[in-house]
């Protein structure tokens, strides 16, 4: 439409002179008009066809319905009407529009509209504006341009096409795409999925504000300031936020937004809500679980040192006492000498073994260099001895490849299960079998003593069956907890190896 106006400006001048048939400066501006790519007509005020350039007698002919003469001499109106293939009422605006522009009622009048064509249908879109005639005729003509669209509408007729099985794809999804005006709470378009997800129509959230009314109270400041205050630079961002359903359920929402800017025109809005509840679900499981592993290892670090200060150091320093008496001893009766030295030298081996112990519990060596079955006897017979309490302990045949991970987490569970029954069972006695099958592992750990509640806050709070749990679930096993009151506890641990 651009090149009309051009063409306009510059010839309007002299197509009065051809109207007033000035011969030599006719045919100048017959070849300038004919240089035109779009198909041009001029018409009187009574709508006859009064100048055509060579463009438009190509499209004559391609159309196939003017004669020699190209529509010279007839009303503008009956050709073109006559060839509109998009209904009575595109014939009936074309007639107006243009009447409207005769009348001086309108400056110029633009429209498009499919034709009939000799290869076929095709889509035309007009520019038509009127100019005045010399002040010795008056009068007043109009410039009517046609320009072919028929590949324009094409790709837009496949780009809505390809836009609507996207979307249709998307209500496949739980993926709910959405658009609006940027600034605005009301959504223009909103997928179906949408109603799934939050338990309201479409209708719903396209009226003002409801988006709004619906994001959690703690986070609709932030997210409507993001959604407000976009950035003249920026064509993308994403924001997390939580929204209320019908339900009252919270719901989190992952929102992907592109910025669409046109010349001057107000910014679009497209983007695509994902529903992010699971993720954020295990995330704060995540860092629920981290916070705990933190202030178990400062528990482990806290009892290390109230056992090495307030068990070991005192030994230590009684050791140191009883040497200095030793001293005073030998040399007033070096005959009790002898019997003070054997004491001492039990002290130190119980420390030595206090430590050896403590270290065992830190990393196992004899896991790396024994194996599992002789590792966990070993553990059995020092736990059985400083706990006193005794412990059944019988290994079968394990594979001899078992993967490192493995050994270690059967190992650090039985470990723990086997001092929770020795600080808190009250039996006298537990029981420990390990065997294996072709398929896993399997470790039972039973006691008869006073049991309790597997699912009592204390214990699901605590890091003891959870750091068991997320052991073997680590590994791909199953660990379950049997136990009541008054009745006992079993452990049942299951890990696959083939």
């Amino acid at each position: 439409m651009s090149e009309i106006a051009l063409y306009q400006n510059e010839i309007g001048n002299s197509l009065r002179r051809v109207v007033e048939n000035t011969e030599r400066e006719s045919k100048l501006v017959q070849s300038i008009i004919d240089a035109s790519g779009s198909s041009i007509v001029i018409i009187d005020e009574k709508r006859s066809i009064v100048f055509v350039n060579r463009a438009w007698r190509q499209f004559a002919n391609r159309t196939g319905s003017l004669n020699g003469e190209y529509g010279l001499g007839k009303t503008y109106p009956e050709i073109s009407c006559g060839i509109v293939s998009t209904g009575p009422k595109d014939a009936v605006a074309l007639r107006d529009g243009i009447k409207q522009v005769i009348r001086g009622e309108e400056i110029e009048f633009e429209m498009r509209y499919r034709c009939t064509a000799v290869a076929g249908p095709m889509w035309i879109a007009i520019h038509a504006s009127a100019f005045l005639r010399s002040s010795q005729q008056g009068g007043r003509l109009i410039m009517i341009a046609h320009d072919d669209i028929s590949l324009n509408e094409l790709a837009s007729a496949d780009s809505r096409k390809d836009e609507q099985r996207f979307r249709r794809l998307l209500e496949t999804t739980n993926i709910v795409p959405w658009e609006r005006a940027a600034g605005d709470s009301r959504f223009a378009y909103v997928g179906e999925q949408i109603t799934d997800l939050f338990g309201f129509s479409t209708e719903q959230w396209k009226q003002d504000d409801f988006w709004t009314s619906r994001i959690h109270t703690d986070d609709v400041e932030r997210v409507t300031a993001e959604y407000s205050n976009l950035s003249p630079l920026a064509d993308h961002f994403r924001s997390e936020y939580r929204m209320i359903a019908k339900d009252g359920r919270v719901i989190w929402i992952e929102d992907h937004v592109d910025v669409v800017r046109e010349w001057a025109k107000r910014p679009t809005m497209h983007g695509f809500m994902t529903d992010i509840s699971e993720r954020k679900h295990a995330e704060s499981i995540t860092k629920d679980l981290s916070r705990r592993l933190i202030n178990a290892q400062e528990e482990e670090r806290k009892r290390i040192a109230r056992e090495l200060h307030d068990d070991l150091n005192q030994r230590v320093a009684l050791i140191s006492i009883e040497l200095e008496q030793v001293a005073q001893t030998a040399m007033q009766n070096p005959s009790a000498l002898s019997g003070r030295l054997g004491s001492i030298k039990q002290k130190v081996s119980e420390i030595s073994n206090e430590i050896h112990r403590m270290s065992y519990e830190l990393h196992p060596s004899k896991l790396e260099h024994l194996g599992l079955v002789p590792a966990l006897r070993s553990f059995c017979s020092e736990l059985a001895r400083s706990r006193a309490i005794k412990i059944d302990f019988q290994g079968g045949k394990l594979p001899e490849s078992l993967n490192r991970d493995i050994t270690l987490c059967v190992f650090r569970t039985a470990q723990e299960a086997l001092q929770n029954a020795s600080k808190h069972s009250g039996a006298a006695e537990v029981k420990v079998t390990l065997n294996a099958t072709e398929k896993q592992l399997e470790l039972t750990i039973t006691d008869e003593g006073c049991g309790f509640i597997p699912t009592h806050e204390k214990m699901t709070k605590g890091l003891g069956i959870t750091s068991m749990q997320e052991r073997i679930h680590h590994v791909g096993g199953t660990f379950k907890v049997i136990s009541e009151r008054s009745r006992g506890t079993t452990v049942r641990v299951t890990v696959p190896i083939a």
